[in-house]
């Protein structure tokens, strides 16, 4: 905290300010100054009621990213909140701004809230795999009910204003929350101050509460990391045990979480997408992007809903023609869909100048060729760009696999120039490729962007999409090599998503589809980037069953969803022995750990061969590009916390089957003998 707290008296109301306005952190120094500031209060007989709030227009706000383990130093922010509501004069708290974390665990306590229209009230330790570490379990229940508390705990979402006044979670909403709590907290003086934890709105219609529970349980999946289940059973302690005893099970839910793998793994994707793309240089203002080539409209579109003015540049008129009636139409969709009204789809159009003038691109911020697929005219096209873009804009490039170094050469302009790569079907994430001497502030220019645009930045040493390629390369031939082993995609896919993965990685590969993925295999190869070689999905793709979009890949497909697994799918493993139903199972586990084992080890060989900048990158492209399963960290993270010397051994049983998809990466055994893992690397 880098603020002094501010205590003052004024008539029989004493306030309490903490922080500086700058994102206020109940750290432990201003937990103390709080707790003496609570106990002068209480001890003032001129003092009837207390407002508490923070300075600026924020309240408090944390995310136990950083540092989960400080909310127990003393003094805890569990015995602080204990002592804020066990007052004996009404605490009211002003909720100006964001109270997240510990932040809305201190508001909780309080005897009443009031809201000002910013308020976004959240409490996001799902997150990171931890419960509440100071009775908000309790509290919340008690004043909303279990199907509300149990929404913001298990999904970590944001309250709005008017969301929190109208479940109870605060009083009442102003444009002066400061004034208002004054008001309130002087009201509540003229009786004894009822504690949070003793509230019973919340428990009113108990009928409700436990169908709450019990629905909460039942969409539980097998995946589901332990914070979920200790959340419901914490607010389920709420409704059928007396307070103390229900905050005793949130304390052992608490430390229970802190010491699982699965809060360890959470909180390691959790700051890996905090700190992707993460430079040291500072980001260019954008206001204006230019996208050229027709190639670049779906690109266009997501700057113009980022709020972007966007100039589209299109190659020949008829083309770029084309391309407006498809954003048109995609617009309507939104609107025939409910989730954009006809004023907010005129306001976006407003922000769009299509043309066939690249002397229109001089200005932007940022020029962007959209991702030309014939080499030579995106050659030429960057080339033009180059002299068209004003001398401070950056150039970048959708250039998939290309190496950046090539076409920053042909931009004329290495410093300012980025590759990235905004693959089809894998719309979380962006490959991100600076060129040789790109600056520190092209480089941040670019991660802003692509942040701005919803993308996460996924850094990689000689072309943008090199990480993606690699990791989807492995998962591909792992699939491949379970398939010849008998196993089909309905049972591979059943195995991961139990897992925890986001989909089965046979439904991703048709999704991707297989020529694609066969054809991006041999680039890996021939690149030395990982292995290729993708034989079996190549041959599907020779035959036209290319996944999704032919109707038929590895899965028979009926539009966007899979039916069943075609039957040359099946054929690929055809002569197998059948295991028996005991045997199944372990077979399951073991498309699991080939999965697994793939993914770290093309992840360590990136790595050690500086494909990528760091775990970061590859754990981000695993989670947010393959559907790896959150609650074990990305691929990287993963192997960590089964152990370095686990990894081996799988790597070397798993070798004489395929030498090449499970070579151990050349700094495994460095990491090994120096008692290190993967996450301890830089980046």
């Amino acid at each position: 905290m880098t603020a002094p707290l501010s205590y003052d008296v004024q008539g029989d109301l004493a306030r309490i300010v903490l922080g500086d306005g700058r994102g206020n952190l109940p750290d432990r120094a201003a937990r103390a100054a709080l707790l003496d500031a609570l106990d002068r209060a209480d001890a003032d007989p001129a003092v009837r009621a207390v407002v508490l709030a923070g300075a600026g227009g924020e309240f408090f706000s944390d995310t136990g990213l950083d540092a989960p383990d400080e909310v127990h130093e003393a003094p805890s922010l569990d015995v602080l909140c204990a002592r804020l509501e066990r007052m004996s004069k009404p605490v009211v708290a002003a909720l100006a701004g964001a109270a997240t974390g510990s932040g809305l665990e201190l508001a909780l306590a309080a005897h009443a809230r009031v809201g000002g229209p910013r308020l976004s009230a959240a409490l996001p330790g799902v997150a990171v795999g931890l419960p509440p570490a100071a009775g908000a379990t309790q509290r919340l229940p008690r004043l909303v009910g279990a199907g509300a508390a149990l929404d913001m705990l298990l999904t970590g979402r944001a309250v709005g204003a008017a969301e929190a006044v109208e479940k109870g979670l605060v009083d009442a909403v102003d444009e002066d929350p400061k004034g208002i709590a004054a008001a309130l907290a002087l009201e509540l003086a003229a009786a004894p101050p009822v504690p949070a934890s003793e509230r019973e709105e919340g428990l009113a219609d108990p009928a409700r509460f436990i169908a709450d529970v019990k629905a909460a349980r039942a969409d539980l999946t097998p995946a589901a990391p332990e914070v979920v289940h200790r959340l419901i059973e914490c607010v389920e302690a709420a409704l059928i045990l007396p307070s103390e005893a229900g905050r005793e099970v949130e304390r052992t839910a608490r430390t229970d979480c802190e010491d699982s793998d699965a809060a360890h793994a959470l909180r390691h994707a959790a700051l890996c997408e905090r700190e992707a793309g993460r430079t040291e240089g500072e980001a260019a203002r954008i206001h204006h992007v230019a996208v050229v080539g027709e190639a670049g409209a779906a690109l266009a579109a997501e700057c113009l809903a980022a709020g972007l003015e966007v100039t589209l540049v299109g190659l020949e008129r008829a083309a770029l023609d084309e391309a407006l009636v498809d954003l048109f139409d995609a617009l309507e969709a939104e609107i025939a869909a409910g989730r954009m009204t006809e004023d907010q789809r005129d306001d976006r159009l407003g922000l769009l100048e299509p043309t066939t003038r690249l002397e229109y691109v001089g200005e932007a911020d940022v020029v962007i060729e959209g991702g030309e697929n014939d080499p030579r005219l995106k050659t030429e096209l960057l080339r033009a760009i180059g002299v068209a873009a004003r001398p401070e804009a950056v150039i970048m490039s959708d250039a998939g696999l290309d190496p950046a170094a090539l076409l920053a050469e042909a931009a004329g302009d290495a410093a300012r120039f980025v590759a990235i790569d905004l693959s089809d079907g894998l719309p979380g994430i962006a490959g991100m490729c600076g060129a040789p001497g790109a600056t520190a502030g092209t480089l941040a220019t670019a991660t802003a962007l692509l942040r701005r645009l919803g993308r996460l930045p996924v850094r990689c040493g000689e072309a943008p999409g090199q990480v993606r390629a690699v990791l989807v390369s492995a998962l591909a031939r792992a699939v491949e090599r379970l398939l010849l082993a008998g196993a089909g995609p309905d049972v591979i896919d059943a195995a991961c998503r139990a897992d925890g993965w986001a989909e089965g990685p046979c439904v991703l590969l048709d999704k991707l589809g297989l020529d694609r993925v066969s054809s991006e295999a041999l680039t890996v190869e021939a690149h030395g980037w990982g292995v290729g070689g993708v034989w079996p999905l190549a041959d599907l793709a020779a035959a036209g069953l290319t996944g999704r979009a032919a109707g038929r890949g590895l899965y028979a497909w009926r539009g966007d969803a899979p039916v069943k697994p075609a039957p040359e799918a099946a054929e690929i493993g055809e002569g197998a022995q059948p295991p028996a139903a005991a045997e199944i199972v372990r077979r399951i586990d073991a498309a699991l750990a080939a999965a697994g084992g793939a993914l770290a080890a093309a992840g360590g060989a990136l790595v050690a061969g500086g494909g990528a900048a760091g775990v970061v990158d590859v754990d981000l492209a695993a989670l947010h590009g393959l559907g790896f399963p959150r609650a074990k960290g990305g691929p990287m993270m993963a192997a960590d916390l089964r152990g370095l010397l686990m990894l081996r051994r799988t790597l070397r049983t798993l070798r004489d089957e395929d030498a090449a998809l499970w070579a151990e990466p050349a700094i495994l055994a460095e990491l090994i003998k120096n008692g290190r893992r993967f996450t301890d690397r830089p980046g």
